[in-house]
């Protein structure tokens, strides 16, 4: 088992971390501090075994939590919760959140935050808690091989989920979606 640990590396606005990171066919470990991560080749993240740790992050509140969310079968909504840290693991963004079976709020594209905002806010609720920390793994519908993670830090002026709110911290190219299972928390 291989353990990547980003803590290691410099904050990143932009770019891409390659090597340090690639998988290595076994059960693989990566962890989120507070950079950006791509996980890079097209056989890069195993989801069958690999995992994506957010064991320390930075900015946590109450006991870190994970919380699968079915979209495509379920036309989910959900309020975010005020008072831990979750990581919100959304199968797919074909279908809007919320949305009766609707695709009119599907991410166009995934690294606009504009675009991801607008997906998020048919369905999702924030607290209203100024510096609330949670997390979002989306799974592109369009493209299954690719998950996103997203870091999101409640403004606290409202409850509707905001671009300025959002942060693209991770970029995964998988074998198959992303699912809670691949989550570590504790």
């Amino acid at each position: 088992m291989t353990v990547a640990d980003l803590n290691a590396f410099t904050a990143m606005t932009t770019g891409v971390i390659t090597a340090p990171v690639a998988a290595t066919g076994g059960a693989d470990t990566f962890v989120f501090h507070n950079n950006i991560l791509t996980v890079g080749s097209s056989t890069a993240f195993a989801q069958a075994a690999d995992a994506l740790s957010f064991v320390g992050m930075a900015g946590q509140a109450g006991t870190l939590a994970k919380i699968a969310k079915t979209n495509a079968a379920d036309d989910i909504s959900f309020t975010v919760d005020g008072t831990n840290t979750t990581v919100y693991v959304i199968d797919t963004d074909a279908t809007d959140l919320n949305g009766a079976g609707t695709t009119a709020s599907n991410i166009a594209d995934f690294t606009s935050m504009v675009n991801v905002a607008a997906f998020l806010a048919t369905g999702v609720t924030t607290n209203n808690t100024a510096s609330q920390v949670e997390y979002f793994v989306i799974n592109d519908g369009s493209v299954t091989t690719a998950s996103y993670v997203y870091k999101f830090v409640d403004g606290g002026t409202n409850t509707t989920v905001e671009n300025t709110e959002l942060t693209l911290i991770g970029t995964i190219t998988t074998d198959a979606a992303l699912t809670a299972t691949n989550i570590t928390i504790a």
